[in-house]
């Protein structure tokens, strides 16, 4: 996959979604929605975008603020009209409780972060803009990769690491700010923060990735002695997203299948909106469904990111799959049956003469 078409997929759920309930978690349901296929190999690169979008956002509202205020001219004086003034609109009040996992949740940062950044209640989006701020008022950036931030010595009082990636720095910030509800008895002296957790999680990390690519080597080797060409290692069937699910009786009446699994019931969808020119010309996101779409959904309009919602009723549960014999073992097996019945010819002909 592109990471251009990933990235505009990710503007428009962004521009066309509400920041204060949205999450990363949603934000990568809807991808994969979209694409059909796992996002998880995506992730870093998703949580990157999803920053960026939303630190230019901040900096456009900024830069519109500053424009209207140095556009306004005094107003010319003009007479006294009496009208009655309308009832200003009230907003609904805030929910208590710090609910919802959205960007614009408000979190607590630690003692040591919010001395650094001089706030101690922050939303996610604004925390990452006031540390690129920091960063770059700093020129912590390495200039030779602008991705790696080398850290000064306040910020290694707080992270107690000496760098970071633009990437793996949500990683880490992430152990400095949790829900108020989250905060309880001795409040951060009961959290772990960073130090020897953080560097034991790395080494783990390390030493997963040193063993998987050994592995994979040794693979490749054992294939290359045979004069096999290495294949592509296959999504490990009937687990997670993979898993055949049995197919409610709509579904299955418009696909023709009892069984399959999530990623394959949303490209035989797509295949079908599509090949029956079902997607509003106006706004693609948009389906009009026909028939038997809306015999599925119960609805005559549905969006691309409401259809996984509605497809979760026609989901029964995980199907039974038998475990079918390898081919090896198979052949393996006939050729015992073969030879017994050879076997036993020969000493019938035996037993004649």
């Amino acid at each position: 996959m592109k990471t251009k078409e990933l990235a505009k997929a990710i503007r428009k759920i962004l521009a066309s979604s509400d920041l204060e309930t949205l999450s990363r978690k949603m934000v990568r349901k809807q991808l994969e929605t979209q694409f059909g296929e796992s996002m998880e190999e995506h992730k870093a690169f998703i949580n990157a975008q999803i920053t960026q979008i939303i630190e230019e956002q901040d900096d456009n509202d900024d830069d519109d603020e500053v424009d209207e205020s140095d556009d306004e001219a005094p107003p010319a004086k003009k007479a006294k009209v009496s009208k009655a003034k309308a009832a200003p609109k009230k907003r609904a009040p805030k929910k208590e409780g710090g609910g919802g996992g959205g960007f614009a949740s408000e979190m607590v940062l630690s003692p040591e972060l919010a001395a650094v950044l001089g706030v101690e209640k922050s939303s996610r989006p604004q925390l990452v803009k006031k540390m690129w701020d920091y960063i770059r008022e700093n020129g912590l950036q390495d200039p030779n990769d602008k991705r790696t931030i080398l850290l000064d010595d306040t910020l290694k009082g707080v992270f107690k690491r000496d760098s970071f990636t633009m990437f793996s720095m949500n990683k880490f910030l992430k152990r400095h700010v949790k829900k108020e509800s989250e905060l309880t008895g001795n409040g951060w002296d009961d959290i772990p923060r960073d130090g020897e957790s953080s560097e034991e999680d790395e080494a783990k990390t390390a030493e997963k990735e040193r063993k998987k690519a050994v592995k994979a080597a040794r693979k490749t080797a054992a294939k290359s002695e045979k004069g096999e060409k290495p294949k592509r290692a296959a999504p490990a069937p009937n687990t997670g997203i993979n898993a055949p699910l049995e197919l409610s009786k709509e579904l299955t009446e418009l696909l023709g299948e009892s069984v399959l699994s999530r990623p394959q019931v949303v490209k035989r969808l797509w295949v079908y909106i599509k090949e029956n020119g079902l997607q509003n010309p106006e706004n693609k996101q948009e389906i009009k469904c026909n028939e038997l779409l809306t015999k599925l959904f119960g609805e005559s309009t549905v969006t691309m990111f409401s259809m996984n919602k509605l497809l979760k009723p026609h989901f029964l549960g995980k199907a039974k799959v038998e475990v079918k014999a390898a081919p090896a073992a198979a052949a393996a097996a006939s050729e015992e049956e073969s030879g017994s019945d050879g076997a036993d010819s020969d000493d019938g002909a035996s037993d004649d003469e």
